[in-house]
């Protein structure tokens, strides 16, 4: 059995561990956790700002419900590059029904993240939008 809890503080710390080791952190990206949008109404699980892009990731957790899913995700996608959903096996095959083509889906098991849909990559553009107004 495994000591690998599914909750989000957990995911979260596989994902940031799964960016560091593919060399997309380093001194010139920031990355925000739990950061507020959309006058407050949103919180995104984390955010990774970088000179070319801004990208969120939503974690459903076990513990988590889907029940907000498509409203979140449709609000990341005004103001973010690139939306990653990073879930557990509990919720991938319904989370994989419900994205749209633009939005890439990481599964985690055991501390390891699997890519399970790639996204259509859309033109980036820049965001002149304030992230908390």
């Amino acid at each position: 059995m495994s000591n690998f809890n599914t909750l989000e503080k957990e995911i979260k710390k596989t994902v940031l561990n799964y960016l560091l080791n593919k060399s997309e952190l380093n001194k010139n990206v920031t990355v925000i956790n739990e950061l507020t949008i959309d006058s407050f109404s949103r919180r995104l699980d984390l955010a990774v700002l970088t000179n070319k892009k801004i990208m969120a990731y939503e974690i459903k957790s076990d513990a988590d419900s889907l029940y907000r899913l498509s409203s979140q995700l449709e609000k990341y996608r005004q103001y973010f590059d690139k939306t990653i959903v990073v879930t557990t096996p509990k919720h991938l095959d319904n989370i994989l029904n419900l994205v749209s083509d633009d939005i890439k889906v990481w599964e985690v098991i055991e501390q390891k993240i699997t890519i399970k849909k790639e996204e259509k990559l859309r033109e980036l553009r820049v965001k002149l939008i304030i992230l908390i107004c």
